[in-house]
């Protein structure tokens, strides 16, 4: 028996993908990691928060270690061991 067709997604709704215990949109930024993790976007707060609770530093240390050596998400890590 074939499996069941699946009827499109309605205009205007995401889809809903569920981590761990809890649901997350996909289109809601404050809960995911950046779309590009080599990368580190200062102008995104959902970014900056990834990385800050990622590195456990502030967003001045953050930003500081990005002036420093650019926005490599690598670079920043080295830097911020340093």
């Amino acid at each position: 028996m074939p499996p069941e067709p699946r009827l499109p997604e309605p205009p205007g709704l995401s889809s809903i993908h569920l981590v761990g215990e809890r649901e997350m949109m996909s289109d809601d930024k404050s809960l995911r990691a950046p779309q590009d993790a080599s990368r580190i976007a200062m102008g995104e707060d959902y970014e900056v928060r990834y990385w800050t609770n990622k590195f456990g530093v502030t967003r001045e240390q953050l930003q500081s270690a990005v002036d420093a050596v650019g926005n490599s998400a690598g670079a920043v890590e080295q830097h911020l061991k340093a």
